[in-house]
């Protein structure tokens, strides 16, 4: 599973099939796993505040590869923010796609008083649960964990999800958790930062 994929399945209330987060700060979450996809097939990397393509051959994902299109085919160098802001505008759409071609989540319409919502009930609840679940178990027992996995709770805590993963935790897990974001590699670490100053910006102008 792709790691926006892992993401959106975090965020999910697994039977509601709601997000736990905003839409706009499950928005920039998702665009920072996107772009954290890309980074991690050393696909793109991130230097301070760009975005900086050093591999141009599409990735096997069509999403990935729509992903490195857009960056590779913008002609004027936008910050990491601005693509930020860009790719979480569809980005729930896109990875909850992603997700339902593969057979993970489906796609409900549910009635809540004047207006639909769109809603994605996971169709296997302990599937579901699984990138929680490894994740808690990891920073509760503070076993090494993979890049990936380490961008993925760096992102947690870049949107707020952590509070909701770990309210069981104790202060050592979240000491654990710290230390590994900060070893994060620089391309990854930057990305995750930038994702927390998107959501800090989205919640301090009420965007979210």
């Amino acid at each position: 599973m792709r790691l926006a994929d892992e993401f959106f399945l975090l965020a999910l209330d697994d039977r509601s099939g709601r997000s736990m987060l905003s839409p706009r700060v499950l928005g920039l979450g998702l665009a920072g796993g996107l772009l954290a996809e890309l980074v991690l097939d050393r696909k793109i990397t991130v230097h301070e505040d760009q975005i900086i393509v050093g591999d141009r051959q599409p990735p096997a994902d069509p999403l990935s590869q729509r992903v490195l299109g857009y960056l590779v085919n913008e002609l004027t160098a936008y910050d990491v923010r601005t693509w930020l802001v860009y790719l979480a505008q569809e980005a729930r759409e896109q990875v909850a796609g992603r997700l339902r071609r593969a057979g993970r989540v489906r796609q409900e319409q549910v009635r809540r008083l004047w207006r639909t919502e769109v809603v994605y009930p996971p169709t296997d609840l302990n599937a579901a649960a699984l990138p929680r679940a490894r994740l808690v178990h990891a920073l509760n027992r503070r076993l090494p964990m993979q890049w990936p996995e380490v961008t993925l709770a760096g992102l947690t805590v870049a949107t707020g999800l952590d509070s909701h993963l770990l309210y069981t935790a104790d202060d050592a897990a979240k000491e654990y958790l710290r230390h590994l974001i900060t070893h994060l590699p620089s391309s990854v670490h930057a990305l995750v930062w930038h994702v927390h100053a998107a959501v800090g910006d989205a919640v301090i102008t009420g965007r979210t």
